[in-house]
């Protein structure tokens, strides 16, 4: 019973892991080329390691994984091109300790290793990877937008209902309902660090940094959700989620840092 449900499971989840599968082509196809017997023994090894588990993390849902992936295979990539000289420099600049992703982004900067613009991409991928490594940043900010959205529900909601309803033409106003009723249900379900059990202390919240970048993801994503062009595709697309988008998009700036540093083909 449970193999067969198991299996059954399996099943459900091939439509969407081809649709992801779809999304990584082009990334892919950047590893056609390579012989692997030859890249286990070269410095491209890690990083690219790293960086194929980033790509079937995604394919097999595992989001996280492949935002974790996406780092650690640019994390890879700076050391390998920095270097053990200009790395033991780095580290006896700072006082004969390792420096963190942070730092290593700036020394890699510093060192002419990336570009002004590929050390912000990378600073992008480095600072969503703290995010999901250490999710309660995560839980704290969906726990003050649950905050936040509740008190927009209890003194707001049925007037924006009635607006939205009454500018939406009427071949659309059903598909309108189904995106404000998913809304208001997701809203409903107490997803909060509260019951979920997870202790914090209110007011003490992760970084600034983790905040203010944290905050802009979310507001990336809600533009991105606006800009489809009709009910139906923003609907689609929030319910696509967050956090697939940003495992893709993590992907997608790993996968340009890799072959700026000539990890991977143009």
């Amino acid at each position: 019973m449970l193999q067969d449900k198991l299996e059954q499971e399996i099943r459900n989840f091939i439509p969407l892991m081809k649709e992801r599968q779809k999304e990584v082509k082009r990334l892919r196809l950047k590893l056609d080329g390579f012989d692997w017997k030859d890249i286990r023994e070269s410095e491209q090894y890690y990083p690219l390691r790293f960086f194929v588990d980033g790509l079937s993390a995604y394919v097999y849902v595992f989001d996280n994984a492949a935002v974790f992936y996406a780092w650690a295979a640019i994390e890879h990539a700076l050391l390998i091109r920095l270097g053990a000289n200009a790395l033991r420099q780095a580290v006896a600049a700072n006082h004969g300790r390792y420096p963190g992703e942070k730092q290593l982004v700036t020394v890699a900067r510093k060192n002419g290793i990336i570009s002004a613009n590929k050390e912000r991409v990378a600073h992008r991928l480095r600072k969503l990877r703290n995010d999901y490594m250490h999710y309660f940043n995560i839980m704290w900010d969906q726990h003050n937008h649950k905050i936040r959205l509740d008190k927009l529900m209890d003194s707001q909601w049925p007037k924006i209902v009635k607006e939205i309803k009454g500018a939406t033409p009427k071949h659309n106003r059903a598909a309108m309902s189904a995106l404000l009723d998913f809304i208001k249900k997701e809203t409903d379900s107490n997803y909060t660090m509260v019951k979920r059990q997870i202790p914090y202390i209110p007011g003490e919240p992760p970084g600034p940094e983790a905040i203010r970048f944290r905050r802009l993801r979310i507001k990336q994503f809600t533009d991105w959700v606006w800009e489809a062009r009709d009910v139906q595709g923003r609907l689609k697309r929030y319910e696509y989620g967050i956090e697939r988008k940003d495992a893709l998009d993590c992907l997608r700036w790993s996968g340009s840092l890799l072959t700026y540093l000539s990890f991977l083909p143009k």
